[in-house]
Order: C-alpha cells, then sequence, then structure tokens
C-alpha cells in the first residue's frame, strides 16, 4: 500500500464520509471530481478494511480507475470491463469474457479490495455466483479424479476440445495426462496421472509443448460466459426452455424463421456441437436476473462516479441493446422471447440497495441511481 500517496486527506469532511460507510442508506458526496474517484475509493478501502466497488460510465474511465487503484494500493485490484455480447454464430473473440470471468472469479475469492467497473458490465447479466463457483476446478497432487470425467468437465465449461493445446481456452486428453489452457492463466497447464490420482502438475510452453515448472495447486475458471451446462436445471432444462419457445411461436407460425432456428440449435447442443453466438440464448440459460453485484460480498462498498454520466450511458446501452437486437429478431436469428440480455436500470438501482452507497459527484445534483438519504460536502 503506499501510505504516502494515500495520506492527502485529513479533514472532518472526510471524517464523516468514513462514517457515512457503516451505513446502507446511500449518501451523496459533492465536491469530488470524477478524477478524485480512485482516490477516495482507494483511500476508504485502505482505511475502512471494507472491499469497493466503482462504477463509473464506460469501460475506458474503469480502466484508467483500476490502474490508479493499482498506483495506491499496489495489489488486490482489477477491472470489470463490460462483455462483448456475440450474437451472431460467426467466429468472435473471447478476450473480454476471459477477463470478467477472471475479475469475478477473484472478487468471489475476496482477493479483490477495489474492483473498478462500467455501467455496462454492472447491468450485464450472467450465470448463478453459486453455480459459478462450484463448477471452478481446483486439484492438487494427489487429488483423485476420473480423466474421462474431468475433460467432460472441462468440454461443459466451454473449453474445445483438440488433440494439442496450442491457444486459451482448449483441453486434450493424451493417454494419462491432460493439458489445458485456461483464460486467466499466462501459461497453460499440464496434468499428469497415475490412474485416477494426480500425480504431478506444471506449466508447459504451447510452442514447444515442453514443461517448464512444476505447480502445487492449480484452479481452472469456466472458459465461457454463456454455459448450457451451469443453466438452473442443468442442460436439459434450458434446451426444455428452448423447445417451448419453439413450439410458442410455431402454433402461430410454422415457417417462421426463428422456429427453424431454434431447432436447429437445440439439435446441435443435444449432440453437443459447436454453436456460434451463444450470447443470443444467455437469458434461456440463465432465467434469474443475476449480474455482477450478486459476485460481491454483502458488505461491499459501492461507490458511484459522476452519477448524470452513468445515468446517461445506461440509457444509451439499453438504446444500443435494442438497437443491435431488433434485426436479429426481425431476421429469425434471435427469439424475442430471450432478448433481455441487461437488468434495467430500476432492477440494478434496487440491487444496488441493498449495499451502501456512495454518490460521488462534483457538483449536487437530482439524477442519482439511488436516492440519497443524506448530502455530504467534500469541498
Amino acid at each position: 500500500m503506499n501510505q504516502a500517496l494515500l495520506s492527502g486527506i485529513a479533514s472532518k469532511a472526510y471524517d464523516k464520509l468514513l462514517k457515512a460507510t457503516e451505513s446502507k442508506q446511500p449518501i451523496a458526496v459533492t465536491g469530488l471530481p470524477d478524477t478524485m474517484a480512485a482516490y477516495i475509493a482507494s483511500k476508504l478501502c485502505a482505511d475502512t478494511g471494507k472491499k469497493v466497488l466503482l462504477i463509473s460510465g464506460n469501460d475506458l474511465k474503469a480502466a484508467h480507475d483500476a490502474e490508479d487503484g493499482q498506483q495506491l494500493l499496489e495489489s488486490g485490484v482489477a477491472c470489470l470491463p463490460g462483455g462483448e455480447i456475440d450474437l451472431t454464430r460467426g467466429a468472435s473473440s473471447h478476450e473480454s469474457a476471459w477477463r470478467r470471468l477472471e475479475a469475478l472469479a477473484r472478487a468471489q475469492e475476496g482477493d479483490i479490495r477495489l474492483l473498478c467497473t462500467s455501467m455496462d458490465a454492472a447491468l450485464q447479466r450472467m450465470g448463478s455466483a453459486d453455480r459459478f463457483r462450484e463448477e471452478t476446478i481446483r486439484l492438487a497432487p494427489g487429488d483423485r479424479i476420473d480423466l474421462n470425467d474431468l475433460i467432460r468437465r472441462l468440454t461443459a465449461m466451454g473449453y474445445e476440445r483438440v488433440s494439442m493445446v496450442e491457444g486459451k481456452g482448449q483441453c486434450a486428453l493424451r493417454g494419462g495426462i491432460i493439458d489445458v489452457y485456461p483464460p486467466a492463466c499466462s501459461q497453460s497447464l499440464r496434468i499428469e496421472f497415475f490412474d485416477d490420482e494426480v500425480d504431478a502438475m506444471g506449466e508447459f510452453d504451447v510452442t514447444t509443448q515442453r514443461r517448464t515448472q512444476n505447480v502445487k495447486s492449480l484452479t481452472i475458471l469456466p472458459a465461457a460466459e454463456v454455459l448450457p451446462a451451469l443453466s438452473d436445471g442443468g442442460r436439459e432444462k434450458m434446451l426444455e426452455r428452448l423447445g417451448r419457445a419453439a413450439q410458442k411461436i410455431a402454433k402461430k407460425a410454422e415457417d417462421s424463421p426463428i422456429v427453424q432456428t431454434l431447432r436447429s440449435d437445440i439439435e446441435r447442443l443435444r449432440n453437443d456441437l459447436p454453436l456460434g453466438g451463444m450470447d443470443r440464448y444467455l437469458a434461456a440459460c440463465y432465467p434469474d436476473e443475476v449480474c455482477a453485484l450478486n459476485y460481491l460480498s454483502p458488505d461491499t462498498l459501492i461507490a458511484v462516479s459522476d452519477g448524470m454520466r452513468v445515468l446517461e450511458r445506461s440509457k444509451n446501452y439499453h438504446w444500443e441493446l435494442s438497437e443491435d437486437v431488433k434485426p436479429l429478431i426481425e431476421e429469425g436469428i434471435l427469439c424475442g422471447e430471450f432478448a433481455a440480455l441487461a437488468l434495467s436500470q430500476e432492477a440494478l438501482s434496487h440491487r444496488m440497495g441493498t449495499f451502501p452507497v456512495l454518490l460521488l459527484d462534483s457538483l449536487p445534483t437530482s439524477r442519482n441511481l439511488l436516492p440519497p438519504r443524506a448530502i455530504l460536502s467534500m469541498n
């Protein structure tokens, strides 16, 4: 922790701010430009011992806040970016999803003190936090697990099974060895078995395929956000939801393109065939509205930087999503029943109300995600 940088505020107003963090009632804090948000959030982390979620207007600002927080706290800081929602069947990058999954996993484990995020990321729907924790694989030498069961779990977690691992999100089974490249790791991992016992584990170079160093334990996170195996009730329940949607539409228009799309995709998923654009079925896979806040400990302090900008981004984000999904619904690529890919602003605000919240603004404003119960000036 950079004590010298964090020792800059000592005032009665800041003392009141510290006391305000003990309440779960939203507090408006004025006199703070958004350039000070990361500093205030970091200092509150240091002085209260609380974990802090800092919400800003966009991903770029969240990334800058995380960089500032890293300078101040030196460890336990991460950025949760908004996901690139993939609604088409073409190839797409998984980088943003992988960074989101890593940040959420670290938040669940309690490794993150300051999590910086954008309004996009806060609104985006995702899978159950409990199921995510349950499906995360942890191994150490001496553990017993069947190789075939492990490779099945990895493919259910979104890993692509290949003959030889060459990139992130891939896994391979060769004799008594499983290779896997978790997106959150800097190197691919090799797990060697003696019968059903983990005999040795280590990192290896995908170019030479040679082990570089041993590891004593490893954690393997899911490699995708929308995973039928993590659905409420499992894959079959998700397929059942898709089937009901197709049947409902077919009663009105049997020749509707979306009916054919749903039936084709159900068949591919049932036969474990790859399916592009799985985000189209996020709401079918996870019918409950879950967001990043569900992954946080209940005593996490939420700080909102520049409330008017955050509210404006919320409005624009929902408009952009609606513009993206309209043509896909018309073309029969996306089922309208599953088009709700983000929480409404009202739903997010309601969920935020269960946490202590600070609304950080430079000037007093009547527009906030939550109505403040008190106003504190930090001039």
